[in-house]
């Protein structure tokens, strides 16, 4: 164990020596360590909790989500990343594979650490009279949520005992558990509405802490805070009894190196999906397996540059979630929940009409772009060949985005509107401002990445933040212009109008720009 607690510490220093020999890595972590206590400041101004029980159902979430995916995923062999390094050196050394396993497991431990450090600060700053019990808690719960952390990497990721049968059970069942979740607090939320109070009686309720291990956990922190209760007492028990079987029993398991293999396969599949991230591509590709592709024909119309449309829509085909994204997805659960608030009469006035452009403004925030067909298409030489202006070839290389953009905006604007009472007209120029306003980080977000990548590609914070103020900029704009005819009166369906028409003039732009860009590549 001392070898290998020496290779983490040693490879801990090479990479911050190797990091910081450049002044862009200074400017990165200045601009990170600002963003985290900007973020803390915010949720201390932000949030309206009333007592430390309030404020702590934030970490009681997180727990609830995080313990029972990570079971999962130690269950599936992909909650622990190798490096191809780990694979070549570790795994044919002298090292116990438990060892190995609590060696991988350390780097997720360290992060989840550091987000219960970050609310543990802000609820210290948030209720100074109970920073003793924030200090007493974190140093229990630390202590027992490491061990507990390790222990269930080596008895699920180390499996050798239980069959694969059962694994997928076990992942079902646990799948199932988040859905019921998920279905019970949104029918609490429907009936008793949106508040802290109805959180801390959510996750107060005894099914909840039954739950094994996740909902003792739960039980657990809300002994600190909440009192010694019956039900808190018996949970908070329960789950320091658990984390000393389970540690004994993770001590006695048998564990030969059987996931060895799998860890191998995972450590090239994320390494490949590195690869991809440093060069910008966050579509969805499956981590620890191959996408699936299925059978696929399309009709050609159109001549010229109207063949990459056609080809970028027989490759979506072909894919099996045809263009949806993790930004489809995300949209289509908001638009779920707007449909389960169809019971509920909603009068916010004006506020009816601004709700979904506000949610549509963060979904565009703070959902990535990736890497657009359009900035894989400037990677094939053929497309310099295709005999038609450098203008076609941009507009039918996004054209397909812009389809994406206005599915995305309809499965929230549509079941949120018909429940907000919004008019058809106002619907449809809420989507035609979304659309405009993505199409427009659609081009500039590639006229970044072709600029400035060569200059910042090693330091991929950088290149976000700037392709993150480009996106704050032109929502700016937008929601500027929608204030100004707020304010003077002249109508907000004439605001929306004017945020469409300024919208599309910026995209025009951009497409203009992105196409000179493409001029460039062309004659290098």
């Amino acid at each position: 164990m001392n070898a290998l607690m020496y290779l983490y510490v040693r490879q801990f220093r090479n990479k911050l020596r190797s990091n910081f020999k450049k002044p862009l890595a200074w400017i990165t972590l200045i601009l990170l360590v600002i963003y985290v206590l900007w973020l803390i400041k915010t949720m201390v101004a932000s949030l309206k909790f009333k007592n430390v029980n309030q404020f702590i159902t934030v970490l009681l979430m997180i727990q609830l989500y995080a313990g029972t995916l990570s079971i999962v995923t130690y269950l599936r062999r992909k909650g622990i990343i190798f490096t191809p390094a780990d694979v070549r050196f570790l795994f044919p050394a002298p090292f116990s594979p438990k060892r190995i396993l609590m060696y991988a497991s350390a780097r997720g431990t360290l992060i989840s650490m550091a987000v219960t450090l970050v609310i543990l600060i802000t609820g210290c700053v948030k209720f100074p009279e109970s920073t003793p019990k924030f200090l007493v808690f974190g140093i229990a719960y630390l202590i027992l949520g490491t061990i507990c952390e390790h222990s269930l990497a080596i008895l699920c990721y180390g499996n050798e005992v239980i069959s694969k049968e059962h694994i997928k059970a076990l992942c079902r069942i646990s799948y199932g558990l988040i859905i019921a979740v998920s279905l019970a607090f949104v029918a609490m939320f429907i009936s008793s509405g949106l508040s802290a109070q109805v959180l801390v009686q959510f996750l107060g309720h005894p099914l909840i802490k039954a739950v094994p291990i996740v909902g003792w956990s739960l039980g657990f922190i809300q002994l600190f805070f909440m009192g010694p209760t019956v039900g808190n007492v018996i949970t908070g028990g329960l789950y320091v009894i658990s984390t000393a079987v389970l540690a004994a029993v993770a001590y006695k398991s048998k564990c030969e190196g059987d996931y060895y293999e799998d860890a191998e396969t995972f450590a090239k599949d994320y390494a490949e999906l590195k690869k991809k991230s440093n060069k910008g591509d966050t579509s969805s590709w499956r981590l620890g397996g191959k996408k699936e592709y299925k059978e696929a024909t399309v009709r050609y119309k159109g001549d010229y540059a109207r063949a990459i449309y056609y080809r970028q829509l027989l490759e979506y085909k072909k894919e099996t979630t045809f263009f949806f994204n993790l930004r489809s997805y995300i949209c289509i659960f908001i638009g779920c929940i707007s449909i389960a608030g169809i019971t509920i009469d909603i009068d916010l006035g004006l506020g009816n009409l601004l709700a979904i452009p506000v949610i549509l403004v963060y979904v565009e925030l703070f959902t990535s772009i990736g890497r657009t067909k359009w900035e894989k298409e400037i990677e094939n030489p053929y497309i310099f060949m295709i005999p038609d202006t450098n203008l076609r070839k941009t507009w039918n290389a996004t054209k397909l985005e812009h389809i994406k953009a206005a599915l995305d905006a309809a499965f929230i604007t549509v079941p949120g509107g018909f429940v907000l009472g919004l008019t058809v007209i106002q619907m449809l120029l809420i989507i035609m401002a979304f659309i405009g306003i993505n199409a427009t980080n659609v081009y500039y977000h590639m006229v970044v990445e072709v600029y400035l990548s060569k200059v910042l590609d090693a330091f991929r914070f950088l290149l976000n933040l700037i392709q993150f103020a480009v996106k704050t900029l032109v929502i700016g704009i937008s929601a500027a212009v929608l204030a100004v005819c707020i304010v003077t009166g002249i109508g907000v369906e004439i605001g929306f109008s004017a945020v469409c028409v300024i919208t599309v003039l910026m995209s025009l732009s951009g497409m203009f720009v992105a196409s000179l860009v493409l001029e460039h590549m062309e004659s290098e």
